[in-house]
């Protein structure tokens, strides 16, 4: 007997999902890490997160938890506030650093 079953409804991702899954992408490219090194990384971190998983997070196809944003900010070397912020809200450079520059902080570079 199979049921029938409703349409899953879709799912909702909001303001602050689209920047840390912004943040997420932006950082891990700067940092010149492949989605299966940020899934290693997460690994050793304690919270492992599938290539897969990576993906979708950075596509908006899978929520975070407040755990994942502390891995996800642990394994990128930031806070999980700058996977939080715009872009341009870094306390280190305030989105400009120096020419010539990449920003530890958020990773932006002139």
């Amino acid at each position: 007997m199979s049921e029938d079953r409703r349409p899953r409804p879709a799912t909702q991702f909001g303001a602050t999902a689209e920047r840390v899954a912004a943040n997420v992408r932006a950082l891990r490219e700067v940092r010149g890490l492949s989605i299966y090194s940020l899934s290693d990384a997460l690994n050793g971190a304690g919270r492992p997160i599938t290539p897969s998983a990576v993906a979708k997070i950075e596509r908006l196809e899978r929520h975070v938890t407040v755990d994942d944003l502390a891995a996800l900010a642990a394994a990128l070397k930031v806070t999980p506030q700058q996977l939080l912020n715009q872009p341009d809200a870094c306390t280190t450079c305030a989105g400009t650093p120096p020419i010539g520059f990449v920003c530890r902080g958020c990773g932006a570079a002139a």
